[in-house]
């Protein structure tokens, strides 16, 4: 997953870029993500990637609440993978 934050740190918005993102991501990884929330704090949410699509990943948490992120936030550094 370095990869995937190496490339959110170089700042480039294109197409290949977000699709070295997606690819990133396999069906079955186990992932913690760590999204900005409001109010200047941060939220975490760790699971595992249960759907993945060309504009979005679904994780699924041990409760079994899902939640999709946008590719465009992990480049807009709204949402962070951390593990």
């Amino acid at each position: 997953m370095s990869a995937v934050k190496e490339k959110m740190n170089t700042g480039i918005f294109n197409r290949a870029s977000l699709r070295y993102i997606r690819d990133g991501f396999r069906i079955g990884q186990g992932v913690r993500i760590k999204r900005r929330d409001g109010r200047g704090r941060d939220r975490y949410f760790k699971g595992v990637v249960i759907a993945r699509t060309n504009y979005f990943i679904t994780v699924r948490n041990k409760a079994k609440c899902r939640e999709s992120f946008s590719y465009v936030d992990f480049l807009t550094r709204d949402v962070e993978v951390v593990s």
